[in-house]
């Protein structure tokens, strides 16, 4: 049997507004990146994705020692 996806409350695409309503936000985090070539191998969405992967790390963290942190969709 597979274990269930564990919540990530502090990403805001992941939960409803049921969760929100019960668990308000102080802070929110907006990410963004540019959308530019990185040469030949790298696509335009690199720096989103960067900022994405940075963003949610840290609210994490936040997360974890008690701060009301969401982080916001990414910004291209």
């Amino acid at each position: 049997m597979a274990a269930e996806p564990a919540i990530r409350p502090w990403i805001l695409s992941e939960i409803n507004y049921a969760y929100v309503k019960e668990n308000p936000y102080e802070v929110a985090v907006l990410p963004m990146g540019a959308t530019e070539p990185h040469n030949l191998h790298l696509p335009y969405g690199t720096d989103t994705y960067e900022a994405d992967a940075i963003s949610s790390r840290i609210c994490e963290a936040a997360h974890q020692r008690g701060a009301k942190v969401v982080m916001l969709p990414p910004i291209p």
